[in-house]
């Protein structure tokens, strides 16, 4: 293991632009550690680690093009700011876009059978958004992360009115 704490970033900055590549080996592997732990902070192991470590790799290339010597932040805070950014991007959009199933806790609370008997949503909606909540997320199984995508809804809302829904069903059944 190399000890990388003798070497400047500047001067390694400055070999690399001159064209270098002992330097730029150098500077990859002094920071392929904060890569890898920046990468595991998010998804401790599994495949997805993989990946978010090569996107950090590649992070790191698009670091070396874009950093500005000269400006306030040095280069250990350029690349940690992008990395951490970018990385925590690339999984929030991959885990909003996933279809998921909801954990169907209101299809726990009265069962399915009763629910196709009572599929008469106005007993339970006040508006149509309500009905359509009750249509797609409890009859139809769709994920309320799912409905706010594909209607262009925020969460808090939508779940406010799942839970009201929810309740109102409750207490047509007098289940507590």
């Amino acid at each position: 293991m190399n000890n990388f704490t003798k070497y400047n970033d500047y001067k390694l900055l400055y070999l690399i632009k001159e064209g270098v590549p002992e330097a730029l080996d150098i500077l990859y592997n002094k920071y392929d550690c904060l890569i890898n732990k920046v990468a595991r902070g998010i998804y401790p192991y599994g495949d997805k680690v993989l990946d978010l470590i090569q996107e950090g790799r590649m992070i790191f290339m698009n670091c070396l093009e874009w950093y500005n010597p000269d400006g306030t932040a040095s280069f250990y805070t350029y690349f940690y700011v992008s990395l951490r950014r970018r990385l925590y991007k690339l999984t929030n959009e991959e885990y909003y876009n996933m279809p998921i199933l909801q954990e169907n806790s209101s299809l726990n609370l009265i069962g399915r059978q009763e629910l196709v008997n009572v599929h008469k949503a106005y007993r339970y909606c006040d508006s149509e958004l309500e009905i359509d909540i009750f249509n797609e997320c409890i009859i139809g199984n769709l994920s309320i992360r799912a409905f706010c995508i594909k209607y262009n809804y925020k969460y808090s809302r939508i779940y406010t009115l799942y839970n009201k829904i929810i309740s109102n069903v409750k207490r047509s059944f007098a289940i507590d």
